[in-house]
């Protein structure tokens, strides 16, 4: 009886050990441009300086579109996991790991652009944007502020130094920053804000938001409907998220001394600026993207913002969540222009 009895323990041990051996997860799984999987894989475990999240839910930006298709400037080896913005839970942590512990709730932005379209996702300390996550919020929220509202953030910050009910146009085709843009300059820039799309029902969603007016810039001229609705003296501050001819046309809506800041080309086309045309309408003009400036200093910033969503002053507007299992579905709505706003991947539905 006790051989049998150990021989039966023993093949119980040897099967949870395959089963340990074996552990895996799901990703979303890039093998070449264009195609997008899902698939199984097997687990990592965090080396030093390292920490394994549990994703409960990924914001999908134009960034990950574009690396997916091959057009973004970071060009990960196949196959790769696309997504660099989450928000979960700390599952296990490396050696040399002291802040954080798991079961920590965290917010996180991965600094090489991938790994958040997964189940699990390692994280390097050392390099990665992480920031604790307030019982207060929930995870959806979480994974659809960081990036929008961290960009956004950078180029209202430098209106707020000028002055208070700036009149900021922000342009628009996706909608993925352009919510996160109107929030905060209405909300706390206290700024009058226009915003232009090119589609009436986009911009349906936009009224929804309490904007002091809307343009269809396909169909009206942008300059003249600008300089009438200013009474000639053109906004303070335009927010670019399109390119192409639309950057162009933004130039000629804002004021002499005044500022245009590009957030991306959801358009995929990459405006030529004339520094004739910069002597011409003394427009200062800057690039935003948040995944260059320092990893404290983008901390700082995203701690603030979900401070300001934790009391209440802001609220994320999100457009559309799908599991990890239908990412193929995803990406075919995306590209295909049937959403505008924030689109989250929740892998645990």
């Amino acid at each position: 009886m006790v051989g049998q009895k150990c021989t039966r323990l023993l093949h119980s041990a040897l099967r949870n050990g395959s089963r340990f051996l074996n552990r895996s997860h799901h990703a979303a799984v890039v093998s070449e441009y264009g195609k997008i999987e899902y698939r199984e894989m097997k687990d990592n475990s965090p080396r030093e300086g390292e920490i394994l999240i549990d994703v409960e839910s990924a914001g999908v930006n134009a960034a990950d579109m574009k690396m997916m298709n091959g057009t973004f400037h970071r060009k990960p080896q196949f196959p790769f996991t696309p997504g660099f913005e989450m928000a979960g839970n700390v599952k296990s942590v490396g050696k040399g790991v002291n802040k954080w512990k798991e079961g920590d709730r965290v917010v996180v932005l991965r600094s090489n652009g991938t790994g958040a379209f997964s189940e699990d996702c390692i994280v390097d300390t050392n390099v990665d944007v992480i920031v604790p996550l307030p019982y207060s919020i929930d995870y959806e929220t979480a994974a659809a502020v960081s990036t929008a509202y961290g960009t956004s953030y950078l180029a209202l910050e430098k209106m707020a130094k000028n002055r208070e009910g700036a009149n900021v146009l922000v342009l628009s085709s996706r909608g993925m920053i352009a919510f996160a843009a109107i929030d905060l300059a209405h909300n706390i820039f206290k700024a009058h804000v226009i915003a232009a799309s090119d589609d009436e029902l986009k911009l349906d969603k936009l009224r929804d938001t309490g904007v002091s007016k809307t343009i269809n810039y396909k169909k009206e001229k942008l300059m003249e409907t600008i300089h009438k609705s200013t009474m000639n003296h053109g906004v303070d501050v335009a927010i670019d998220t399109v390119g192409g001819a639309v950057f162009t046309q933004a130039m000629d809506c804002v004021r002499p001394g005044g500022s245009l800041f590009s957030l991306g080309f959801t358009s995929g086309e990459i405006p030529s600026i004339s520094l004739l045309d910069l002597h011409r309408t003394q427009v200062s003009i800057s690039g935003i993207w948040l995944g260059a400036h320092p990893k404290k200093e983008t901390e700082t910033i995203i701690e603030m913002l979900l401070g300001l969503f934790d009391q209440q002053y802001l609220q994320a507007r999100i457009e559309a969540k799908y599991s990890l299992k239908d990412i193929g579905k995803c990406m075919e709505d995306i590209n295909d222009n049937k959403l505008f706003g924030k689109v989250l991947i929740n892998p645990k539905d």
